[in-house]
C-alpha cells in the first residue's frame, strides 16, 4: 500500500524497539509515514480509508536474508516484477538477492542498473555484489566500487568461493569497509555431483549423497580466515548440527560470524524424499530430524539470527526429470513466515517477538539497513499479519509463476494480510 491515509484501527504492535511493543494502538499512516498512534478506536475516521485490525499483528518491514533473482536471464523463471509480488505475498518489504544473474552483478553498471530497475517496485531490493568475476573464484571483482554503487554485502551466491587465498584477500580487502562477506557453506570437493542428504533414508533410495562435511569444512576453514582477517562473515542456509556448533564456538570467541538458516531446513527432513518428489530438491539438502532439532535451539539461544528464504523459481521443465538430473531449488518467499511461526513459535521454541526481530531489526542492523521503529513521524515500513489463523497451502497462494514447491496441502499457521512500503 502507498500514498494514501490509511488509519488502521485496534491493532497488535510487535516491535521490541517500539514504545508500544505488545500494545493495541490505533495507527495513521500518510503518504509512507506513521502520522498519528492513539488509543484504540479514538481516532476519526474521515478522510482515511479505514482497516480492521481485529486479529491482526503489525511490525516492522520484514527482511529476507537470500533470494536468488532470475531476472536478468532466465526468462522462463519469475522476472523482478513477479519476485517482488511474491515478497509481498509473503509479507517481506525488504529482500536480499544472490549475483548469480546472467550477466552476474560484478560489475558497478550492471548494480546500478538492477537498483534502476526495480526501485519502482512495492518491495525494496538489495543487491549483493559478487567477490569474484562471473562469480568463478578466480578474480577478485571491484569490491570497493561496487560497494559504493550499492551493493549491501559480498558473496559468489550458490557458486561458493572455495580459494583459501582468494577469499582471505576479500576479508582482508573488505576489513577498512566494514563489509559483510556472505558464503553459502558448500565444500565442493565433498558435495561433488551428490543430490541429497548422506543419511541411511537417502543410500537406500539409491541416490548420490552429500555428506554434512560439506558444510561443516568449510564454515570451520572460513571462521579462521575470518579470524586472520579480523572482519565479518556471514553464512547462509546453515542446515547442520555440526555446523550451527562450530559457529556457537566462533561466536563465544568473539569471532564476528553470523548465520541464518532457511524454512524447508525447520520443516522437512529428508525422508520426505522417499517419493522421489523433485519439488524436494534444495541446496544445501534436506537433513535428519536430530538437524532440523539442533537449527530450532540454535535459533532459541541466538546462534542463528535471521532468516533467508532461498526462494528459487525453476520452470516447470527444470523440476520435471530424474532426481539426479533436476535443479535443485524450491518456491519459499510466501510461505516462509507462516512455515517459521508453525516450526519455531507454535511449538514454543521462540516467542513471537523473537521472530519478529529475527525478521526486522537483526538483519537490517547485520546489513547496515535503516532500521524501522514503529513510532510517530516514521516510515512506514511495515507487515500486518495474522499470527493464528490456520491455513492450508494451495497454488493460488502464489504470485510466482513456477510451480516448484513441496508445500502445497501442507497445514501452516500465520498469514500474511499486506505489506506498507514508501
Amino acid at each position: 500500500m502507498r500514498n494514501q491515509s490509511t488509519l488502521i484501527q485496534n491493532i497488535r504492535i510487535i516491535d521490541s524497539q517500539s514504545p508500544f511493543n505488545q500494545l493495541y494502538k490505533d495507527i495513521i499512516i500518510n503518504e509512507g509515514i506513521i502520522t498519528k498512534i492513539a488509543e484504540p478506536n479514538t481516532l476519526q475516521t474521515e478522510n482515511h480509508t479505514v482497516l480492521d485490525g481485529n486479529n491482526l499483528c503489525i511490525s516492522p518491514g520484514w527482511v529476507d536474508m537470500q533470494v536468488q533473482l532470475s531476472d536478468p536471464g532466465f526468462p522462463n523463471r519469475d522476472s523482478v516484477e513477479i519476485i517482488s509480488q511474491s515478497a509481498a505475498k509473503g509479507g517481506f518489504t525488504n529482500i536480499i538477492c544472490f549475483p548469480n544473474t546472467l550477466p552476474t552483478i560484478d560489475k558497478p553498471e550492471i548494480l546500478q542498473s538492477l537498483i534502476l530497475k526495480t526501485k519502482h517496485l512495492a518491495t525494496q531490493f538489495h543487491f549483493t555484489a559478487a567477490l569474484t568475476i562471473k562469480t568463478k573464484g578466480e578474480q577478485m571483482t571491484e569490491l570497493a566500487s561496487l560497494l559504493q554503487s550499492g551493493a549491501v554485502a559480498f558473496t559468489d551466491g550458490i557458486q561458493t568461493l572455495q580459494s583459501d587465498p582468494l577469499l582471505l584477500q576479500c576479508l582482508q580487502y573488505l576489513n577498512p569497509f566494514g563489509a559483510i562477506t556472505i558464503q553459502l557453506p558448500n565444500w565442493q570437493p565433498i558435495t561433488q555431483e551428490g543430490v541429497a542428504n548422506e543419511s541411511a533414508t537417502i543410500t537406500a533410495l539409491g541416490l548420490k549423497t552429500i555428506s554434512p562435511l560439506n558444510e561443516t569444512l568449510l564454515i570451520a576453514r572460513d571462521i579462521q580466515l575470518a579470524k586472520y582477517a579480523n572482519t565479518k562473515i556471514h553464512f547462509t542456509s546453515v542446515s547442520t548440527k555440526n555446523a550451527v556448533e562450530l559457529i556457537a564456538k566462533a561466536q563465544s570467541e568473539g569471532i564476528f560470524v553470523t548465520a541464518d538458516t532457511a524454512p524447508p531446513y525447520l520443516f522437512f527432513d529428508d525422508s520426505n524424499l522417499n517419493t522421489f518428489d523433485t519439488n524436494f530438491k534444495t541446496f544445501p539438502p534436506l537433513r535428519s530430524q536430530e538437524d532440523i532439532e539442533a537449527l530450532q535451539q540454535a535459533v532459541r539461544q541466538g546462534v542463528i539470527t535471521c532468516f533467508g528464504s532461498a526462494h528459487c523459481p525453476l520452470a516447470q521443465h527444470e523440476k520435471e526429470m530424474e532426481f539426479d538430473e533436476a535443479a535443485f531449488g524450491i518456491l519459499s518467499l510466501e510461505t516462509a513466515f507462516a512455515v517459521l511461526y508453525t516450526q519455531l513459535v507454535d511449538n514454543k521454541i521462540i516467542s513471537l517477538n523473537q521472530l519478529i526481530d529475527n525478521l526486522t531489526h537483526n538483519p537490517r542492523k547485520l546489513l547496515n539497513i535503516k532500521p524501522i521503529i514503529i513510532n510517530k513521524n516514521q516510515p512506514a515500513i511495515l507487515t500486518l499479519f495474522n499470527p493464528t489463523e490456520k491455513w492450508t497451502v494451495k497454488p493460488l497462494d502464489y504470485a510466482s509463476l513456477c510451480k516448484n514447491t513441496p508445500y502445497i496441502g501442507k497445514n501452516l499457521t500465520g498469514k500474511v494480510h499486506s505489506i506498507f512500503t514508501t
